[in-house]
């Protein structure tokens, strides 16, 4: 392995690693998320590690105590012992970019090292693939282990499911995010994916059902690990990113760091793409990375009448809970400010 590879990580070191679990859902913003909190000096990301289970709603019990038992190998940097996380890249079904490159400027692979591929015979194939080192086992987990603090983006798991580890003395340095977004957000955006076909899916009843046991959850956490869990809205993150990110960072006991400055001004004040393969392996530019204050509220204009009191009946609960305002007539709809008087982060 190159030392010049990972030359941005610490020394390794032996003790325990902080752990960051970014829980949320499918299109509520995660990628944003997580991509952010990535660009932090030392972070090691690891982007839905349970994308192995190819499928796109909640894991049942079985898949969850196989997907617990990754997690715990992952959190201890033993790539050795995760057969099933590297299925896709075997299988072909996932491009390595979803994997194991996704935005992460933190993690080694992201960009190819130049001497690599100066002599190959497809030079430009090369630079736009990971090398086969940055695919190995025992690459990962040296970089791993050289890494600060460790992130996963989770959207396959209830909370309830990884509050669970809060009590456990390996995890003693975890800490849980609950990334949540307006459950209309969510099902207009999910409408335009491809991949998004199942009822479990597209059903504003099975997302607000998850959302409703993941406040549950949340508001046990808050009495018994107020420190260690943290729950915002993207639509705060979009409207307010400096504050809101001051918010979070002081949760994860982080300094500020000019990177993620940077990230902030380059991401809310320009639009831009990234490579990503869908499920059927079509290539395409999603419009994840659009400027977030321009996207947020772009349900409103998307979203038929029916459709909107559609999901309000559905999730009217949830909506109240999380500060999102209902949408009473067609009419209100011209000048409609979905976030409610909630503001802030963490409520």
């Amino acid at each position: 392995m190159q030392v010049a590879a990972v030359k941005h990580f610490p020394s390794p070191t032996n003790h325990v690693k902080p752990v960051i679990l970014l829980q949320a859902y499918w299109r509520s913003g995660s990628t944003f998320t997580g991509e952010m909190i990535s660009n932090y000096p030392g972070v090691f990301y690891r982007y839905e590690p349970f994308m192995y289970f190819d499928l796109f709603r909640e894991l049942d019990s079985e898949q969850t105590k196989a997907a617990i038992k990754t997690l715990r190998h992952l959190t201890r940097c033993e790539y050795e012992n995760v057969d099933d996380f590297f299925q896709q890249v075997r299988l072909g079904e996932w491009n390595s970019d979803t994997l194991f490159r996704y935005r992460n400027c933190s993690w080694p692979c992201f960009r190819r090292p130049v001497e690599s591929c100066l002599y190959q015979a497809n030079p430009s194939r090369c630079f736009s693939t990971p090398t086969e080192r940055c695919l190995g086992k025992h690459f990962l987990s040296k970089a791993c282990r050289m890494s600060s603090s460790l992130l996963f983006k989770i959207v396959r798991l209830r909370l309830a499911k990884l509050a669970m580890l809060l009590d456990e003395p390996e995890f003693h340095r975890l800490k849980i995010i609950n990334l949540v977004r307006d459950p209309r957000a969510i099902i207009s955006s999910r409408n335009k994916r491809r991949w998004c076909v199942s009822d479990a899916c597209r059903s504003p009843e099975s997302l607000c059902e998850a959302m409703r046991k993941d406040i549950a959850a949340g508001e046990t956490l808050k009495k018994h690990h107020q420190q260690r869990f943290f729950r915002f809205r993207f639509e705060d993150l979009s409207l307010w990113p400096y504050e809101t990110t001051k918010k979070l960072f002081n949760f994860l006991e982080l300094p500020s760091h000019p990177r993620i400055d940077f990230f902030l001004r380059k991401r809310i004040n320009t639009l831009l793409t990234h490579t990503f393969y869908d499920h059927d392996g079509k290539l395409q530019s999603p419009t994840t990375h659009k400027k977030p204050v321009r996207v947020i509220f772009r349900w409103v204009d998307e979203l038929h009448w029916e459709e909107i009191l559609t999901i309000q009946k559905a999730c009217g609960d949830v909506l109240q809970k999380l500060g999102y305002k209902l949408v009473n007539s067609t009419q209100q709809m011209r000048n409609f400010y979905p976030v409610g008087p909630h503001g802030m982060a963490d409520f």
